[in-house]
């Protein structure tokens, strides 16, 4: 049994004979047997406009908005390349947009995020109080601050004391053993 192959004209024999004349004619609307739409058409109802207090809050917070992520030295995002997976391993895929890491010319000119805070720009100084003491030098080193000579003479005192008695002791370890008994 020959299913056409080459050419075609397989099982064609014995198929009924339909001729085109027969054809139904075209109904006057071109979308009569169209099914109809799933979500019918909704007229939304168009807001009001906002008056002067609503458009001032609304520019005063956005103007709030950009000059804290622009312009205040703390604040910074997470760097997306740190994220990690169950076992601690950074996943480098983690981390990439494949719509926006596309590098395009426009790109230049947008402000980047910033993973830490950029300290670098204080003109006033800092609250010195809201940060150990470990960190006033590098926060400040131009400023001398009375306290902190109190400070740093202090902890050098007791440095030295200890190193004093370290010495004292590796002194009396290395002397004779005759010494060490008249020296109690």
């Amino acid at each position: 049994m020959s299913r056409g192959g080459r050419g075609g004209g397989g099982r064609q024999k014995n198929q009924p004979d339909f001729s085109w004349e027969d054809e139904e004619e075209a109904p006057t609307v071109p979308n009569a047997y169209r099914p109809p739409p799933t979500f019918p058409r909704l007229d939304l109802p168009v807001p009001r406009p906002l008056d002067a207090w609503e458009s001032a809050s609304a520019n005063a917070y956005l103007s709030f908005r950009t000059r804290c992520h622009n312009h205040s030295p703390f604040y910074s995002t997470l760097d997306p390349s740190t994220q990690t997976d169950d076992k601690g391993k950074v996943d480098k895929r983690a981390g990439v947009d494949p719509f926006n890491d596309q590098d395009v010319y426009s790109k230049r000119f947008e402000r980047r995020k910033r993973t830490e805070p950029d300290l670098s720009g204080r003109r006033d100084g800092y609250a010195l109080q809201f940060f150990p003491k470990e960190l006033w030098p590098l926060l400040d080193p131009k400023h001398k601050h009375p306290l902190w000579a109190t400070l740093d003479d202090g902890d050098k005192l007791k440095v030295v004391a200890k190193k004093r008695k370290r010495t004292k002791l590796v002194v009396a370890t290395s002397d004779d053993d005759e010494e060490q008994d008249g020296d109690y």
